[in-house]
Parts: structure tokens; C-alpha cells; sequence
């Protein structure tokens, strides 16, 4: 792969059909979360908030999770294949690493925290005996989905206004070391899931 490929018109268009879509997916099952975790805060302690738990758990595993693996494949293919670049552009830039910081998040304190709470309503078990720990994973949710809405609006913003311009860089990555570097960054991702 000697000669840069670049999409053509039609194929940025679906690629960005594809990425808008799959952020709004994102973004509006964050809010969908926020909505059912304020209903869950207003039953009765002892009823048994299972099934709310149990939306938020898919949501989050099934539409949230998925939509943002979608926007990170195809933010990977408009940097690769198109003008944009990594390292072109210092907005593109700081998208990817506020996206690194939501996947960090997200894997490491707000996917445990959604799993924590279905899990202990699913446990069958009384609220009030595992009080304490529900309430912390539930808090933890709430804490972390409100930062992770602040960084995707800001993601969004920036790639609405596209701030700073390009990069002025000595050095250029080409299409084919950003493919083995993407490729060997996935392969390690795919390898730690």
C-alpha cells in the first residue's frame, strides 16, 4: 500500500451518516439513563427496583456501549481515509483523547458501577440488607454518567466549531504506519476484552 486511499464523496457521506447516528445513539441513551435512574430514585425503598436496573444495564451494555465501539471504528476510518488525519488537526486530536478518557471511564468505573446495581437487585436480595453498597454503585453511576455527558458535549462542540486549526507538525504520519499503529492499538484492545 505504496499510494494513499482516500473515500470518495459518497463514502464520506454514509461513514458520517453511520458516526452521527451512532453518537446520537450514545448520547441519547446517556439521557435515557439519567431519566431512569431519577425514576429510580423516587420508588419506594422497598420496592424492588430490579427492572429499572436491569434497563439501565442493557441500555448501557447493549445500545450505549456498542454506539460508541461504532463512533471509535468510524473516527478510526475518517482518520485514516480521509484529510482529517490524527495529528493534523489539533480538534481532532483532543477528540481522541477525550474519547480515550470515556472509554477509560467507561471500563473502568461507570460499566462496574451499572453492572454492580443490576446485579444486586438481581440477587434477589432486600435492598435495605446491601443498602449501602447499591446506594454507592448507584451514586457512582450518577457521578460518572455526568461526567461522561460534560466530555461527549464536548466533543461534540468541538467538532461543531473545530477550534485551533491545523497542526503545524515536522513530522507526517503516513496512511500506512497509522494503519499498523491503529491495527496494533485494536488488536491489544480485543486482547485485554
Amino acid at each position: 500500500m505504496s499510494q494513499t486511499v482516500i473515500l470518495g464523496k459518497n463514502a464520506r457521506k454514509l461513514l458520517k451518516l453511520v458516526h452521527l447516528l451512532s453518537i446520537s445513539v450514545a448520547i441519547g441513551g446517556v439521557v435515557v439513563l439519567f431519566i431512569l435512574i431519577g425514576i429510580k430514585n423516587t420508588i419506594a425503598p422497598t420496592s424492588s427496583p430490579f427492572l429499572i436496573d436491569y434497563a439501565i444495564y442493557k441500555i448501557f451494555n447493549d445500545g450505549i456501549n456498542i454506539s460508541f465501539f461504532v463512533v471509535i471504528g468510524t473516527g478510526l476510518i475518517y482518520s485514516i481515509f480521509t484529510n482529517w488525519g490524527f495529528v493534523r488537526h489539533y480538534w481532532v486530536l483532543c477528540k481522541w483523547v477525550v474519547v480515550l478518557i470515556i472509554f477509560g471511564l467507561t471500563w473502568g468505573w461507570l460499566g462496574p458501577a451499572i453492572n454492580g446495581t443490576a446485579s444486586i437487585a438481581d440477587s434477589g436480595l432486600s435492598i435495605t440488607d446491601l443498602g449501602g453498597e447499591y446506594l454507592l454503585y448507584t451514586s457512582s453511576s450518577l457521578l460518572y454518567l455526568l461526567i461522561q455527558t460534560f466530555l461527549l458535549l464536548l466533543i461534540l462542540l468541538v467538532s461543531v466549531w473545530k477550534p485551533w486549526g491545523p497542526m503545524k507538525s515536522r513530522f507526517n504520519i503516513g496512511q500506512k504506519k497509522t494503519i499498523l499503529i491503529a491495527d496494533s492499538m485494536l488488536r491489544a484492545v480485543c486482547k485485554y476484552i
